[in-house]
């Protein structure tokens, strides 16, 4: 079974993404470092599928793993946004950014998200995004959230777009569930990818997404 690495030089925070994480790892271990040297034992030697690391301090560990050749993916977790968007911007590695801010629900859906080698990023990241003007340093190649909101439209599945369609009209998850013989739990999982991949953040800035794609 397949483990995570949560690599961070402040006990308390490192602790605390630890015990976040711990029920969302079925079946495999975390393991917990603040030092290059042992964090990348862990890496070569145990199943590690990916790494929890701190936006502050963590330079040298990407700077590490870059040196080796290894291409583990990286979510980075920040209490200063700026910190989180520069680790972004300058190491490949990094495949998401979740806020300290986060509660435990939205860090069980980053373990589950990245486990299946997609990316994520939580609601308070994709909030700042929309209020960053300059998109295109965070490597998504846009120069504004709306040119970015606008280019990512083709990109929702036939069923994203119903189940967009049906929102945007004002049902409920449950409603659209019935509407369209699909669990909630279906339903739930499809909205979250909407809001990720047309980067809003709640239903409001959805329907505003919608009327300016028109």
């Amino acid at each position: 079974m397949k483990s995570i690495l949560v690599f961070d030089n402040y006990p308390v925070s490192r602790m605390g993404v630890s015990m976040f994480i711990k029920d969302a790892v079925a079946g495999g271990q975390i393991y917990s470092e603040d030092v290059e040297e042992q964090a990348l034992k862990a890496i070569q030697q145990l199943n590690i599928s990916f790494a929890m690391v701190n936006s502050e301090g963590s330079e040298n560990f990407f700077e590490m793993l870059e040196s080796h050749h290894i291409s583990l993916p990286c979510v980075v977790y920040y209490s200063d946004f700026k910190s989180g968007l520069e680790m972004k911007k300058k190491f490949s590695n990094v495949s998401g950014l979740i806020s300290l801010k986060s509660d435990i629900n939205e860090f069980t859906d980053c373990v589950a998200a990245v486990q299946r080698g997609g990316s994520f990023y939580c609601s308070v990241t994709l909030e700042a995004l929309l209020s960053y003007m300059n998109l295109d340093e965070f490597a998504f190649g846009f120069n504004s959230p709306r040119q970015y909101r606008a280019e990512n439209k083709t990109v929702l599945s036939y069923r994203e777009n119903q189940i967009k369609d049906l929102l945007t009209e004002g049902r409920s998850t449950k409603e659209i569930g019935e509407i369209l013989k699909l669990k909630v739990s279906t339903v739930s999982t499809n909205k979250a990818k909407i809001f990720k991949k047309l980067g809003v953040a709640n239903l409001v800035q959805l329907i505003k997404v919608c009327e300016e794609n028109e």
